[in-house]
Formats: C-alpha cells, structure tokens, sequence
C-alpha cells in the first residue's frame, strides 16, 4: 500500500493508503483523519477522535478486507471506510478489543486477509489474529514461554520494542516477530510461527525461535526479480 505521509507536529504518525483515502494517528491528538479522494493535498474536517490515554498510546495501523484497524497499546479499533466519510453519523470506531494492542507498527503482518500481531499481554508477550472482528489469541505453549516470562533465562526489552516488527516468510508459510533481549539494543531473537494449512482448524500451529548473531532492523515480503514471493531480512 502506498501513501502519502503527511507530517504531525506531535510525531510518531503512522499513514496508510486505503479506498482513495489517507488515514493516519498521532500522539498527543490521537484521531483518524483522511484526504479528499483522488486529492491527497486537501484534508475535510472530518476527523475521528481516539482518545489518547484510553488503551495507552497509538501503536499502529493496518487494513485488513474493508476495515482500517487502529491500535493503541492494549485497545484495537475497528473502522469501516467504505461509509460515506461525510456522514457525521457514521464516524464512528467499534472497539474489537478492550484489553489487546500492538507492540509496535511494524509488527502487524496481513496474510490473505488475516492480520497477525504481537503486543504485551499480562507481563509478557503475546500474539493474536483477527479478519477484522474479534481478537483470537494465539496460544504460544510451552516453547516460547520461557523466553518472554520474567525471571526467566532473559526478558524481553520493551522500552526499545518500537523497533520490533514482523515478516511473513512465504516458503514455510511462517511469521516471524523480532524482538530485543535485555542487553541487547535491536533484534536479535525472533519468535517463529508456522501457521496450519487450515487457520482455525484442529491443526494447531507450531512455535520456535530463532537467534540471530547480529541484530536485525527490518524484513520486507516481496516478489524478486525472479517472480518469486520471498521474505527478505536485513540484519
């Protein structure tokens, strides 16, 4: 998805392109504001406010089939952008959770219409998927529950999670979350979901987690110049 940014005097701002129209999120006015269609330079008075220290603050956003999701730290919202952005009656966010975030922007991946997050849950990580509606957790099992409960081997660093973010690797149909440990000042581990051929199935899927020697500061999903569909990370 491509949008234009347009700059907040109270950044971190978060922008995506979605049905001719821009929808971002700030911090200290938290709100969802969109462009006139097909005019990115002019900007209507319609604005949906967020308030800000309901759920924390503004993590991301993403768009998943007709809906924009909005996320705060522990708060997700859902809105509908095919309405009539003029009709003041249908300004409006549905809360799809009270209690579920996301960590940061970069750590929702959307998979055939299916988002994938991480946020911090009950003192430690976890992971959730949604279609747009309800929240589904994730169950991480035994595997990786050591790495990210405290007082365990290591912890998580979550003052440095705005870095984090997550790739779709599409040979193993996996998703990949990259975190920082305590010590550390990027990503070095990644928390590894295969997902089941059939989501929502008996099958559940299965977790690993790989660490790397150097950190890593992104990964992308994209077709190379071959025509294949890869993950690519830069570390």
């Amino acid at each position: 998805l491509n949008g234009t940014q347009v700059t907040l005097t109270d950044a971190p701002t978060f922008n995506i392109n979605a049905a001719q129209f821009i929808v971002f999120g700030g911090t200290a006015a938290a709100s969802l504001q969109w462009s006139a269609e097909n005019d990115h330079a002019s900007w209507p008075d319609a604005v949906i406010p967020v308030g800000r220290l309901d759920g924390g603050l503004p993590t991301g956003i993403a768009s998943v089939g007709n809906f924009i999701l909005c996320f705060k730290q522990s708060k997700a919202y859902r809105f509908d952008y095919n309405i009539d952005p003029s009709d003041a009656n249908d300004r409006a966010l549905d809360v799809i959770s009270e209690t579920r975030g996301l960590v940061a922007n970069r750590s929702c991946v959307v998979i055939e219409g299916t988002a994938y997050s991480m946020d911090q849950f009950a003192g430690e990580a976890g992971f959730w998927v949604t279609r747009g509606g309800a929240l589904f957790p994730l169950d991480i099992g035994r595997a990786i529950s050591p790495v990210t409960r405290a007082g365990q081997d290591y912890e998580l660093d979550w003052s440095k999670s705005s870095c984090w973010f997550a790739v779709w690797e599409p040979d193993s149909n996996s998703i990949w979350w990259f975190a920082t440990k305590q010590g550390d000042n990027l990503p070095k581990v990644a928390f590894v979901y295969n997902r089941p051929n059939i989501e929502g199935g008996d099958e559940p899927g299965r977790w690993l987690i790989h660490e790397f020697d150097h950190p890593c500061v992104g990964g992308i999903t994209t077709t190379g110049p071959d025509g294949v569909l890869r993950a690519y990370i830069t570390c």
